[in-house]
């Protein structure tokens, strides 16, 4: 249900700082309204203090994004990365705390249930994801050479884990080059799956099913 993450490629060369700026550019020319949409970035301080309150550490990669900006609110919609929304932190927080909550408010049984069939997502936190919650998400459990960034789909059970997030950015920035991703009624799409695929596949690593 929840693999360990197989061997994953070399974490790309190319900043953080670099490869946000390359995007930032792309929102900016084509998209204005998705950028207007993005909410400003969180101090280190703040991030600090969130790490602080919540017992974990995010990734160098992960709080260069937060810095650089902090998602969209909530549910608004707007896709800034390719087919997905933007999560800030606190609201990524607050879904996870939320579907706990939920969790303790069954019965034992139901309560075993869950945990048989999904427990292994409780400390998951959602990144980049879409309004069936499928998308990419950060386990504060893992270390990054344990693939703690990952994509996941729920429906077929399938992962693809990153080393880094610049992975993920990384081929973002290239299917932006190539065309595969476009703007479209609602942020950021993606114009063709299977080389989309293709150059998912070059950043990151998915285990055998």
């Amino acid at each position: 249900m929840y693999p360990p993450a197989p061997k994953m490629p070399a974490v790309v060369d190319t900043s953080m700082e670099e490869l946000l700026g390359r995007y930032e550019a792309f929102l900016k020319e084509k998209a204005p309204d998705i950028y207007a949409s993005l909410q400003p970035g969180l101090t280190d301080a703040q991030l600090n203090s969130i790490e602080s309150e919540q017992s974990f550490k995010l990734p160098a990669d992960l709080r260069a994004l937060y810095r650089w900006r902090n998602g969209t609110s909530i549910r608004s919609g707007k896709h800034v990365f390719p087919d997905h929304e933007f999560v800030s932190l606190q609201d990524a927080i607050a879904n996870r705390d939320h579907l706990l909550n939920e969790v303790r408010k069954q019965t034992p049984s139901q309560q075993k249930q869950w945990q048989k069939a999904a427990g292994f997502r409780q400390a998951w936190l959602d990144v980049i994801v879409d309004a069936a919650g499928d998308g990419y998400f950060f386990d504060p459990k893992r270390s990054e050479q344990e693939g703690s960034f990952f994509f996941c789909f729920g429906e077929d059970g399938s992962y693809n884990f990153y080393p880094a997030f610049r992975n993920y950015l990384a081929a973002i920035d290239e299917g932006v080059q190539a065309g595969v991703f476009l703007t479209g009624q609602y942020g950021v799409e993606t114009k063709d799956f299977e080389k989309a695929h293709a150059i998912f596949q070059k950043y990151c690593a998915s285990p055998p099913r």
